[in-house]
């Protein structure tokens, strides 16, 4: 049981680590990307060099995954700290919105800007908003730790940067206009077509990604869902009420291990399930049973603290003499 039991966790813990890294690399190369963007030499095929790279779909995709990213960190660092894997629905639309957005720009980067303008699509600033932040976002919005399952309305919600961009593209580029102060078609989208055939054709492009995601990452969650689902079956769903309790005991016990939190987190979905499976015991029950492992592991840490503290001052009084 116990073999299982780590397994499970450990399982837990390296996907945080790698959440936690993979957000942290994307905060380090958007700030080099941006610190590079800024310094690079403007040329004939993207002269949006300095400040005017925040003109670009790319770099603003990148920031929006920058942003998701230092939630991600945050989170996962007090998901760490408390043993409380999740971060909240809302920072995790965050996410959703830039892996869209990301993954819009390396497709078009890799389907459209290398085969046509070669290594020029990934070097320099491309390197880091065409290429690695994008791959590291999408590995980060499937192994994030959220059990939330995307609803229609989250992926229309979740076009609703890649919709403001091309708002204030749209005004900048038609309204606007380059010669009164606004900006070049940069990725000519009314040069060969009315504005509404690039609106009919784009939309459901993104709506396509944005369903994709939705679609592949709810059978992620499904799948976890029911690896714990089984996992928790057969560690509890066989043991009669003494042995059911005790290994809930043990549970409250073993969090307070490398736990740096004076607030108690008791894990109501684990222990739901575990009660869906085995009523031997009530809900209420298995909470008692899990606060007490929690508190009387909590006391023996302080008593050993305070016994270790006791030992040196008495090692002191000892030299002291």
């Amino acid at each position: 049981m116990n073999s299982r039991k780590l397994n499970i966790n450990q399982i837990i813990f390296l996907r945080n680590i790698v959440s936690f890294l993979c957000a942290s690399l994307i905060i380090i190369f958007s700030v080099c990307g941006v610190c590079y963007g800024l310094l690079e030499k403007p040329n004939e095929i993207t002269p949006e060099r300095g400040v005017f790279i925040f003109h670009l779909f790319t770099v603003n995709s990148n920031l929006l995954s920058f942003v998701a990213s230092i939630f991600v960190v945050s989170f996962t660092i007090q998901g760490l700290i408390k043993k409380k894997y999740e971060i909240p629905d809302w920072a995790f639309q965050v996410l959703y919105c830039a892996t869209i957005c990301v993954f819009l720009t390396f497709t078009f980067a890799m389907a459209l800007i290398f085969p046509r303008n070669g290594l020029s699509a990934i070097i320099g600033m491309n390197m880091f908003f065409h290429l690695i932040c994008p791959i590291l976002c999408i590995i980060l919005f499937y192994f994030v730790s959220s059990s939330k399952i995307i609803s229609l309305l989250n992926s229309i919600l979740a076009m609703i940067p890649f919709m403001l961009y091309g708002i204030i593209y749209t005004i900048m580029v038609l309204i606007l206009g380059e010669e009164n102060g606004g900006w070049r078609d940069i990725y000519q989208l009314f040069r060969y077509v009315p504005w509404y055939v690039t609106l009919v054709i784009m939309v459901p492009t993104v709506f396509g990604i944005s369903s994709l995601f939705k679609f592949t990452h709810n059978k992620v969650v499904y799948h976890r869902n029911a690896a714990i689902q089984s996992y928790i079956i057969t560690e509890y769903g066989r043991l009669d009420k003494e042995e059911l309790l005790q290994s809930v005991y043990n549970m409250g016990s073993n969090l307070i291990k490398g736990l740096s939190s004076k607030t108690i987190v008791v894990p109501l979905n684990y222990l739901n399930l575990i009660y869906q499976n085995n009523k031997s015991v009530s809900f209420n029950e298995l909470i008692d049973s899990f606060t007490k492992g929690y508190l009387d592991s909590l006391k023996e840490l302080y008593y050993n603290l305070e016994k270790n503290n006791n030992r040196v001052r008495n090692v002191k009084e000892i030299e002291a003499e």
